[in-house]
């Protein structure tokens, strides 16, 4: 059951103080049932779909440059302001997309966002990533790497960095570096999925990844494995291995029902 609440946040600049309201929920967290299996996997729990009013534009961040971090913390490095406002414009139209109107992943994405812009970096041990499904054209196979630490196929990805612009930015960059492929491109500019997870003791001192997924498109070239990664291959999208990420079979799938009717728009 969420309780729905306006979080009034002030976030401080150099001049004054902007208040923003973000519309939030108020999550009551159950360790999941599979902890066991999902820390041999690497990952401890996903969250789930469900249902909650959209976060209103106002949740847009008027970042300007030279934003301090928290209280008692050095000023955020890079281009944080930059990629926390862009993170931050992309929920808020994230909420056009159908899948997303009703997530309530997106208001706690906004809300996670505005209590720290530095969370767009590794600042702590839950913070925001980018990551990218790669397909080809058709749809019909998908590019997935082994990760070096947990073990599983899933999509690539990784932490943003500070020459970031955008999420989507990042998303591509990691494509390019896990895979070798150059040829790698974007569908669209929104996410094609939200996907936040716990993370088991294999990955230090990351707790938490609040990942968002981007859908790439590259022709089915054979991929360069980086040091990142254990093995990068192309699947057919109707066969996945069986050791893939906890979860990740539904996300695949619910992200191809979101890309085929753009493919194939009704005449």
């Amino acid at each position: 059951m969420h309780d729905v609440a306006i979080l009034a946040v002030e976030l401080e600049f150099g001049v004054g103080l902007v208040l923003l309201q973000v519309l939030c929920t108020h999550v009551t967290h159950h360790p999941p049932s599979a902890a066991g299996r999902g820390l041999e996997r690497g990952i401890v729990s996903r969250s789930g779909p469900g249902h909650l009013d959209g976060i209103p534009r106002s949740a847009r961040l008027p970042f300007a440059a030279g934003l301090p971090g928290p209280a008692g913390r050095a000023p955020y490095p890079g281009r944080v302001p930059d990629l926390a406002a862009a993170l931050s414009t992309t929920l808020v139209a994230l909420g056009a997309e159908p899948w997303a109107a009703g997530e309530p992943l997106r208001a706690e994405y906004a809300a996670f966002l505005a209590a720290d812009p530095g969370r767009v970096h590794r600042t702590g041990p839950e913070h925001f990533t980018a990551s990218a499904m790669v397909f080809t054209p058709d749809l019909a196979q998908i590019l997935l790497c082994l990760h070096g630490k947990a073990g599983f196929w899933v999509q690539l990805g990784g932490h943003l960095e500070a020459d970031d612009p955008t999420p989507l930015a990042g998303a591509l960059r990691e494509a390019r570096e896990e895979s070798g492929l150059s040829d790698v491109v974007a569908t669209r500019d929104l996410p094609i999925d939200l996907n936040r997870h716990e993370l088991a003791s294999e990955f230090g001192r990351c707790r938490a990844h609040w990942d968002v997924v981007y859908a790439l498109t590259a022709e089915p070239r054979p991929p360069v494995v980086s040091p990142e990664s254990k093995d990068v291959r192309w699947f057919p999208t109707s066969s996945l291995p069986p050791n893939c990420a906890p979860g990740f079979e539904a996300q695949v799938d619910a992200a191809l029902a979101r890309l085929r009717p753009a493919q194939h728009p009704a005449r």
